[in-house]
């Protein structure tokens, strides 16, 4: 054989700081997009990405010289400085969310506590990273795909204790809070 092949596949979920609901669509869709550019920039296989006001799902496929975790620092950590600059610092970005509609103006209200608490956007710490088998990659795709339909019946604690039903990870149940 030459050369390398690797079929590793990670689904991975991250949320907002305190898993406030402040991403509303006009500000999601150009994150998505962010991080189309960002995985292509930084040689990642980005599969899909979605996610809903409060957290984010993501499938990408990793090369035999990559890591999860660097994959998601290049995701995660640079979409913070993005999110600031575009939007939370913006006059433009604030006027986003004072222009959202029901029921999008609860957000707004979330967004100014926030930056009243925190003084800028930033991710909860720590994500989840599951891996998909190859012949399950339509299936996660689609499950990624499907996520503002899929959390209008399950939130997102509901959504983490199933996933951590079907990977076995019973230790550690204290690492998912509210």
């Amino acid at each position: 054989m030459r050369g390398n092949y690797t079929a590793v596949y990670i689904h991975a979920i991250w949320t907002t700081k305190y898993r406030l609901p402040i991403l509303p669509k006009p500000i999601r869709y150009p994150l998505f997009e962010h991080f189309r550019e960002t995985a292509k920039d930084k040689e990642i296989d980005l599969r899909i990405v979605n996610g809903v006001e409060d957290h984010v799902h993501c499938l990408f496929r990793l090369s035999s010289t990559q890591t999860y975790a660097w994959v998601l620092q290049m995701l995660k950590g640079g979409s913070s400085n993005w999110l600031n600059e575009q939007y939370f610092e913006q006059p433009a970005g604030r006027k986003i969310m004072e222009n959202a509609k029901a029921p999008e103006q609860k957000l707004q209200r979330y967004w100014e506590k926030y930056l009243a608490e925190v003084g800028r956007f930033s991710w909860q710490d720590g994500y989840g990273a599951l891996s998909v088998s190859p012949q399950n990659v339509g299936k996660a795709t689609r499950y990624i795909f499907n996520q503002e339909k899929h959390h209008l019946e399950k939130s997102l604690q509901a959504e983490w204790k199933l996933f951590r039903h079907y990977s076995d990870l019973n230790e550690g149940e204290d690492n998912v809070k509210d």
